[in-house]
């Protein structure tokens, strides 16, 4: 995208390296108000090309809005098919038991019982260690971070001054 914003905005450019030329070397007053002139019209186009560019940029924050809530939207969805597909198995099986049929028959479906080991922990902390994996997970401050290094120095981590665009 960064050739093409270079390219859509070529004309201007050109015409600001003619504005450095003009003021060092000699010029008609003609040709001073001619280059006036088509200044004025880039900076016109410019101003709507990057006007365009703006719009480009809330476009792609409201898509991105739109997805993040469709996914949290589809999320809430998954988990309460999950909590009735887990309900409705409990049912299927509570049946299977009560009525002491380990395989059904039922439509276009066969259901059946079939036995299976779980493990049940009951004292996490009476188990050998060799059995255990730690998680370590990491994350840093970054606001807490600033306001340190606004105080002190701290190793590996420094400020940076910068511009930051701002669309409104």
């Amino acid at each position: 995208m960064s050739g093409y914003i270079t390219k859509s905005l070529q004309p201007e450019i050109e015409l600001l390296e003619k504005i450095d030329d003009m003021n060092n070397g000699e010029y008609t007053d003609d040709e001073r108000d001619a280059l006036a002139y088509d200044l004025t019209i880039a900076h016109d186009n410019s101003i709507e090309t990057l006007d365009r560019y703006a719009k480009a940029v809330k476009f792609a924050e409201s898509q991105i809005d739109a997805i993040n809530a469709e996914i949290d939207r589809l999320e809430k969805r998954q988990t309460r098919f999950k909590a009735m597909q887990y309900s409705v198995e409990g049912y299927i099986q509570a049946y299977m038991e009560l009525s002491g049929q380990r395989k059904i028959e039922a439509g276009t479906f066969t259901l059946s019982l079939r036995k299976s080991t779980a493990l049940i922990i009951d004292d996490e902390s009476l188990i050998p260690d060799k059995f255990k994996h730690s998680i370590i997970t990491t994350k840093i401050d970054k606001n807490e971070l600033k306001a340190a290094l606004k105080l002190e120095s701290i190793d590996g981590v420094r400020l940076k001054d910068r511009d930051s665009l701002q669309i409104k």
